[in-house]
């Protein structure tokens, strides 16, 4: 059976392996990316979930980082904090800049406050704040 890993990167070409049983399995061969793939880690690691609070700052000129301090981010955020479209924003930029799915990035407190929790999955915390403070 295919590793994990291998399932996770495209496919080149499928070859056939008939056994001497009833049935025949496919084995799907698949490029070598020339060292580990950062989506397919990530998506490894899907398990591993790591806890950040974030101070959001609405209606600023930009998205950015502005700061980090005792395990807190300060992120400016363009959106005005109605309706959700803040939270939103937030998960959108908090997803593309540690590049992984906006799925792995969830509010678990303080959807209508400044001061958030986030959980974060598949990455752990060293990573998460390597990622954050480029």
């Amino acid at each position: 059976m295919p590793t994990r890993r291998a399932l996770l990167q495209p496919a080149t070409e499928i070859k056939s392996d008939p056994t001497p049983m009833s049935h025949s399995f496919f084995v799907i061969s698949r490029p070598s990316f020339g060292g580990t793939h950062r989506m397919s880690r990530k998506l490894m690691d899907a398990n591993l979930q790591s806890h950040i609070k974030v101070k959001v700052l609405p209606r600023s000129s930009r998205n950015q980082i502005i700061g980090e301090g005792r395990d807190l981010f300060k992120v400016k955020l363009t959106s005005p904090p109605l309706e959700g479209k803040a939270n939103k924003a937030l998960i959108e930029f908090l997803a593309k800049k540690l590049g992984i799915p906006k799925a792995h990035v969830e509010i678990k407190s303080g959807k209508s406050s400044k001061l958030k929790s986030i959980l974060i999955h598949g990455l752990t915390l060293e990573e998460i704040t390597q990622s954050l403070n480029k």
